[in-house]
């Protein structure tokens, strides 16, 4: 053991100062490797030391910060604040930030200004106090909790103006949540409702029934009505008991089980189904004497009638459905003392009369392609030849408009395709850009060529479809806006077409420009073309 001339152990004193340079190095590795900002700043507010989250938070290197005042790192009020707080603070010892955490606002080198949380500790170095502060950027969490503030706000707004009532209760069945629509629905005010148990919206025995149900599956965890939809009656404030849709689902927040129930008064509803059954009860009877007059008349017909009445006898089956929907609404409607769109309904079931026949075909038509239920003779067919007789049965439709049909190619084009379907086809496109156009307008077919492909596009100049529209334009039952054609239709022709051409190995497709008009087109499988000098 060496001493020095003092007698001081040297070998201790060396041992002690390798510790304590391994206990900074410690604390100085933690202090910059944190994801924390660390600052600490002498009695009169002077920055000592800056740590490289610091320096990342704000923006300055820390040799641009250490011995200024640390307000440069605060915005207004705060750096006015900040020296009289700190000498009032050492002046009476009343701390109102240190020890504690709080929210505050910073400011970054470039000036821009940052939410950040900020906890301060005092101690004493040397005899002398410094201050410590530990400081986190929160921008993402203060914007987040922005956005689910908007979120909240956004749900909030659509609970209360939705027109299905909706009540949250909680696993014994009290309320908790009263929508302004179940307070019209049920005629409660929400605090006459809230705290109570959902039994007071029920008539007998639905009460009971309600406990009942609520026990086993809090026992067994069997669901009967949660997660669908379901016909309950429901009890007004006033005692009066009426037929509500319900629908009911499970969810848990913060480990305590929830249920929302979603009602609707289906009172409206449930008289034009009595007034509608009882339509179709006499509609059958009606088609049942018929029937019945039909089937003595063809036992007298002759074998060509027998098949007639087969047919009749089988379409009066398939149309007996939407007869009942057409006759019965019109009859229901014609009762009522009709508003301007049920005038317009009515209108539009008188004209789906006519046109049901059309409609059931291209409803057979479609099933069959979806089903795979189509045969196609897929051969070497002229795509002009399909043009030219599709064009000799729409002219006069055309002519009717003052519409003119502009198609003019010398080249001859051999396609892969079904011939009849694909004179379907065209036909429907031509009539679609007739019907769909403005008199004295045009309809130009124009055909492209690639090296395996053949692409024909039908250019009309009416009124064009709106992108809303043109997404969904292929879509059964979808029909671009007819305000200024009297045409009909169910909305499946273009489904037809896409599907038909998808089954000759083709593509369909449109574009539109509204005040201008559309393009449709589509492709197929091109063989050949023929030229003038061939031909």
């Amino acid at each position: 053991m060496s001493k020095n001339e003092k007698g001081f152990n040297v070998d201790k004193f060396d041992e002690l100062n390798s510790q304590l340079a391994s206990q900074y190095s410690r604390l100085s590795a933690v202090i910059n490797t944190v994801v924390d900002g660390i600052v600490t700043i002498d009695k009169k507010g002077v920055i000592e030391t800056f740590n490289p989250a610091a320096e990342r938070i704000f923006g300055y290197r820390k040799d641009q910060v250490i011995g200024h005042n640390v307000k440069m790192l605060m915005p207004e009020p705060y750096t006015a604040e900040h020296d009289y707080y700190l000498n009032s603070y050492l002046t009476t010892g009343s701390a109102k930030v240190i020890g504690l955490g709080r929210e505050v606002v910073g400011q970054r080198a470039d000036g821009a200004l940052f939410p950040m949380e900020l906890s301060v500790s005092e101690m004493q170095v040397d005899g002398e106090v410094m201050f410590t502060g530990i400081v986190r950027d929160i921008s993402d969490i203060v914007e987040q909790k922005s956005l689910l503030g908007d979120q909240v706000a956004r749900i909030k707004a659509i609970i209360e103006t939705v027109i299905d009532g909706i009540i949250t209760i909680d696993e014994y069945g009290v309320i908790e949540s009263f929508n302004p629509a179940a307070e019209k629905i049920f005629g409660y005010k929400t605090d006459e409702v809230i705290a109570n148990n959902i039994k007071m919206l029920m008539p007998k025995p639905y009460q009971q029934e309600h406990d009942q149900y609520l026990n086993n599956y809090k026992v067994s965890g069997i669901k009967k009505v949660i997660g669908s939809g379901r016909e309950v009656l429901g009890q007004r404030k006033d005692g009066s008991v009426f037929p509500l849709s319900l629908s009911i689902s499970e969810m848990n927040i913060n480990n305590k089980k929830m249920f929302t129930g979603i009602v609707r008064d289906i009172t409206e509803q449930k008289k034009y189904e009595i007034a509608l059954s009882q339509y179709r009860e006499t509609l059958e009877e009606k088609v049942k004497q018929r029937t019945f007059e039909l089937e003595n008349a063809t036992q007298q017909a002759q074998a060509a009638n027998k098949a007639k009445s087969k047919f009749l006898s089988r379409m009066s089956h398939e149309l007996r459905t939407p007869l009942n929907a057409i006759i019965g609404f019109t009859q229901l409607l014609d009762d009522e003392e009709l508003t301007e769109i049920q005038r317009d309904n009515l209108k539009e079931i008188a004209l789906a009369s006519k046109a049901l026949m059309a409609m059931v075909d291209d409803i057979l038509q479609i099933n069959a392609i979806q089903n795979k239920n189509i045969n196609l003779k897929l051969e070497e067919v002229s795509l002009n030849e399909a043009v030219k007789e599709s064009l000799k049965l729409l002219t006069p439709k055309a002519l009717g408009k003052s519409i003119s049909l502009d198609f003019n190619h010398e080249e001859e084009f051999f396609v892969t395709a079904d011939y009849s379907k694909l004179k379907q086809v065209i036909t429907n496109l031509i009539d679609n850009a007739i019907n769909y156009n403005f008199e004295r307008g045009t309809v130009r077919i124009l055909i492209e060529t690639s090296e395996e492909q053949v692409k024909i596009s039908f250019i009309d100049s009416g009124k064009g479809i709106s992108k809303e529209q043109l997404k969904t334009i292929f879509s059964p039952f979808e029909r671009a806006s007819d305000e200024y054609t009297g045409e009909e239709g169910i909305g499946i022709g273009l489904t037809i077409v896409r599907e038909l051409v998808q089954a000759m190995d083709g593509v369909v497709g449109a574009s539109s420009t509204q005040g201008k008009g559309s393009t449709f087109y589509f492709t197929l499988p091109l063989l050949r073309i023929v030229g003038t000098d061939e031909k």
